[in-house]
């Protein structure tokens, strides 16, 4: 497949990650780059909640139904402003400008794309990794039942299904772009959340922080694509596509945060109050759009938040006798909040359930802090990254310095401090502590990709410092006015900007296609579910199977992602999941011909048709293997009989003529 070929489903991407935000952002007041950045996550948010509501009044989930759900909340949020009259403004113009932003994008985005484009090589090729199936699947489940509804999308990872809650924010998205390959949708849907929505966030976080900067958008968005943590990791090794969508959005939720509790202090030129209900009701549809991607995006949000909210707070109560009855009430029902949804969290047995994930020691705290901090994570792993970026270690020391001498910005410093710090516990457990983790399953990978939405704006603030500082020499030296200081700071930014570009590899570009290469370009499949053959095979299944076939195969195997690319039934959709007692017979006693009689019954319960095997399974070592034990047997093994469809690779596909 050629990427010609997807020029459609990156339209599609675009006109669904940005249209109902734009329309639905134009009419909540958003305005220029504001609008801009937070229309993705406005539009998860939209599509989203939509597909839930489609789905309880039976309507199917489609690009129809998710135009209809966009007009619907266009014209009730159209209705409630002119409810609410002059008391509901539009926003007022603030930084950055949308020319800049334009041009930063324009800059960012080649140099973000391309090596992502480039790791991946074909992009009909699937990520070779342990939760694709899972996504793949996902979408496909979708498409066939017409069902985006976040409360049932778990129905993926059962057997018999069993509608369950599943974060589908991502998947019904993914599901609106997909044209003639679901691999193919997510591929492109990949890299238009890496190369534009995660640029856009930092854009206006930057320009939130920095306002005074022209600059500081475009060193932004370039500097955020530097990082190999994220979002290349999350979307390579991890394919942890969803997660890696919300905290692509955090930037912009950030950024309306820092308006929001800087209002009351002019923070920024014209953040006046009145476009404070705006922002708020732009933050809450941003963080829903989070929420329904993946529910850690929006806990992730708190901890990066906390220092922010933390100081707003502490304004309030220290005016609380002289305040309003409504401050005076906030002051109090955050505290009570913040213990209420803690006390929630902490019996949930959803959270509880992720909790427990355990983890291996992997290295040493100290050298855990410098490896976050030099972009250098997990490097004893085989998706780890040894390469540490010191020159990003100095532009952020540098933007530590500026954000302490300019007096902006000093919040990040926490957030980064609190992250690196949850990181630590991630690759050191200490198990009195772990609690603090769990919502994020313990995972390197997730918690390493958040010091990156901290470390971004810290090392752009670092360049716009050196500017800030030529700025100030000339200024000191008089005769040229502050016009020519404001010159000045903008060249000095740009040269430094482009020494970082040029100097550091266009970014990294190589570390970064490295990390996609590693799970989608694997030729030799030496780690990876499916080869290319073997992805030929089961493209060609969808027409030599019957519509009412019934695969059995390892999930271990390409097995599961003959549902996802050929819409025909698999017993095992995904590598962990609940199983019923049919299932779980078959997969660890279809070689016991000894209870060949049982086996067989169970199997026709099931409906099975056909066999798949493979001599090459994807991670041999991996525990849960031995739950699939009796599938990895060659077929002249098992009691069955068997006739040959087709082969690919390693891989084989049988159909199933008798049991016995």
């Amino acid at each position: 497949m050629s990427w010609w070929s997807v020029l459609d489903e990156l339209g599609w991407a675009l006109a669904f990650l940005f249209g109902p935000g734009l329309a639905v952002g134009a009419a909540l007041g958003l305005r220029r780059a504001w609008l801009l950045a937070a229309a993705p996550a406005v539009s998860v948010a939209t599509l989203g909640g939509g597909a839930i509501a489609l789905e309880l009044v039976g309507v199917p989930w489609g690009r129809l139904g998710a135009v209809a759900v966009t007009v619907v909340v266009v014209l009730c949020v159209l209705g409630l402003r002119r409810l609410f009259g002059s008391r509901w403004p539009s926003d007022s113009a603030t930084p950055p400008s949308g020319i800049w932003t334009l041009v930063g994008l324009a800059v960012s985005v080649p140099l973000a794309a391309l090596p992502i484009k480039r790791g991946m090589v074909d992009p009909g090729m699937p990520a070779q990794t342990w939760d694709t199936p899972f996504h793949v699947n996902a979408v496909r489940w979708i498409l066939e039942n017409g069902d985006g509804s976040t409360l049932h999308l778990g129905a993926v990872s059962t057997n018999p299904q069993i509608e369950r809650f599943y974060p589908a924010g991502w998947h019904d998205v993914v599901a609106l772009v997909v044209g003639d390959s679901i691999p193919a949708a997510i591929n492109v849907t990949a890299i238009v959340v890496a190369a534009v929505v995660w640029p856009l966030g930092l854009a206006c976080l930057a320009g939130a922080i920095v306002p005074a900067s022209r600059l500081a958008p475009v060193v932004a968005m370039c500097v955020g694509g530097a990082f190999v943590a994220f979002p290349a990791r999350m979307q390579s090794v991890g394919t942890l596509w969803p997660n890696a969508l919300a905290f692509a959005m955090l930037p912009v939720a950030l950024a309306l945060t820092v308006r929001l509790t800087g209002m009351r202090r002019a923070a920024l030129p014209g953040a006046d109050a009145g476009s404070r209900p705006v922002v708020l009701l732009a933050l809450v549809a941003v963080l829903g759009g989070i929420g329904v991607c993946h529910p850690n995006g929006v806990l992730a949000y708190v901890v990066l938040s906390a220092p922010l909210w933390g100081a707003a707070w502490w304004r309030a109560a220290r005016d609380y006798r002289t305040a309003s009855v409504a401050v005076r009430s906030v002051v109090v029902a955050i505290p009570v909040a913040v213990l209420v949804v803690g006390s929630v969290l902490a019996f949930s047995p959803l959270v509880r359930s992720v909790s427990a994930y355990e983890r291996e020691h992997l290295q040493g705290r100290g050298s855990a802090v410098v490896s976050v901090l030099t972009d250098a994570q997990q490097a004893g792993m085989i998706y780890g990254n040894s390469d540490r970026a010191w020159w990003l270690l100095v532009l952020v020391a540098a933007g530590v310095l500026t954000a302490l001498l300019l007096r902006r910005g000093r919040w990040l410093l926490v957030s980064l401090a609190l992250v690196t710090g949850m990181y630590t516990l991630t690759v050191a457990p200490m198990p009195a502590l772990q609690w603090i983790v769990g919502p994020w399953y313990s995972d390197p990978l997730r918690i390493g990709a958040l010091g990156v939405v901290a470390m971004a704006p810290l090392a752009a603030l670092g360049v716009v410092g050196v500017g800030e500082t030529a700025r100030r020499a000339v200024g000191a030296r008089g005769g040229g006015g502050a016009r020519r200081a404001a010159v000045m700071a903008d060249v000095v930014t740009a040269g430094v900007l482009v020494v970082a570009v040029v100097g550091s590899g266009w970014l990294r570009a190589d570390g970064r296609q490295w990390m996609y290469d590693l799970y989608y370009a694997d030729p030799e499949g030496r780690w990876g579910l499916v080869t290319e053959d073997e992805l030929a095979m089961i493209e060609r299944l969808g027409d030599e199977l019957p519509e009412d076939a019934v695969v059995l195969g390892s999930p271990f195997t390409g097995a599961p992602f003959v549902y996802g690319m050929t819409g025909r039934e698999v017993v095992f959709p995904h590598i962990t999941g609940t199983w019923g007692p049919d299932e779980r017979l078959i997969a660890t006693d279809l070689d016991r011909r000894w209870d060949a009689d049982e086996v067989c019954a169970a199997m026709e319960r099931v409906g099975v048709t056909h066999l798949y095997v493979d001599s090459r399974p994807y991670w041999p070592e991996n525990e849960n293997q031995v739950l699939y034990e009796a599938l990895l047997d060659e077929p002249d093994e098992l009691p069955l009989g068997l006739e040959l469809v087709d082969e690919g690779g390693s891989a084989r596909v049988y159909a199933i003529t008798s049991c016995e």
